[in-house]
């Protein structure tokens, strides 16, 4: 099984700059019979759409936070529609 886990950007300028997705790493490494990517949006500039289609998962993971909470969702509706047979999960501290 292939596992996209992503962090979203926090909007135009990052609250916690250079501060890695450790939660994401925890989880990744615990997952490791599965081939697991991290997809940190605060670094790297690809739109998610082109991740999605370079790494064809099988389940996508975001990280939400209260600050990421409304744009993941719409996130979320948006790519659900897109890729049918994908499996969107959420986790972190908002859920």
């Amino acid at each position: 099984m292939r596992i996209l886990l992503v962090y979203p950007r926090w909007g135009q300028v990052d609250r916690f700059p250079g501060r890695p997705p450790i939660g994401l790493g925890y989880l990744a490494s615990y997952l490791r019979e599965h081939e697991s990517i991290i997809f940190d949006q605060q670094v790297d500039p690809r739109p998610l759409d082109s991740v999605i289609m370079d790494s064809a998962p099988n389940v996508v993971g975001f990280s939400v936070s209260t600050w990421t909470f409304r744009q993941v969702l719409d996130t979320i509706k948006v790519l659900k529609g897109e890729y049918r047979s994908i499996i969107w999960v959420a986790g972190g501290p908002h859920p």
